[in-house]
């Protein structure tokens, strides 16, 4: 089992920040949908329910990129490739999580 997992850790580190920016859209949506619901409002709840979800996301994606040499699958070109990519796809998801949730702590 052991052969198997050291073949899917490279691709869960490189695809998790994505994933984690797919989970974060779904998570502010229904936070804010929840709270518009059950008040008719935004409040000040749902505001800290998101900034400290968002928080959260930010720092998995960032610790994904930062150990990023760490899961890369071989030596060579190939790892830096691997690395470099992993950690432009946490740049990016990381970005992407603070631009959705800035609608939602500022508005």
């Amino acid at each position: 089992m052991r052969a198997q997992d050291d073949k899917l850790t490279p691709w869960v580190a490189m695809l998790g920040p994505p994933t984690l920016w797919f989970v974060h859209f779904g998570f502010v949506y229904a936070s804010a949908s929840l709270e518009m619901v059950f008040t008719e409002r935004a409040t000040l709840l749902s505001r800290l329910v998101i900034a400290g979800g968002t928080l959260l996301f930010l720092a998995v994606i960032g610790w994904l990129g930062w150990k990023a040499p760490r899961f890369a699958p071989v030596a060579g070109k190939v790892r830096e490739f691997w690395i470099g990519v992993t950690r432009i796809t946490a740049a990016v998801s990381a970005i992407a999580v603070v631009y959705q949730a800035m609608p939602a702590l500022l508005v």
